[in-house]
């Protein structure tokens, strides 16, 4: 069985973005490898795999220096918050 995109959400307080990913296939944020550059987000994890472009789809860049990742085992998701920069 090949591996999933993960489900996910966005929220864009004008400064501040929110991406919040379903993985409910992980048990530990450890499983996940993240891998952030000013303009791309890669997931990669057993199960689940992601390239995200931020320029190409929302139009700015990201502060790869400025994110923060939470991982809820409850919920199984992992919230990536980080600064764009226009």
């Amino acid at each position: 069985m090949g591996k999933t995109i993960p489900n996910y959400d966005i929220k864009d307080d004008g400064e501040t973005v929110t991406m919040t990913l379903n993985v409910e296939e992980e048990s530990s944020a450890k499983d996940i490898d993240l891998d952030f550059s000013d303009t791309t987000l890669l997931l990669n994890s057993k199960n689940y795999e992601l390239t995200y472009n931020f320029k190409n789809k929302n139009g700015f860049l990201v502060d790869s220096n400025s994110v923060k990742a939470k991982f809820n085992k409850k919920q199984r998701s992992l919230a990536l918050t980080f600064t764009k920069v226009v």
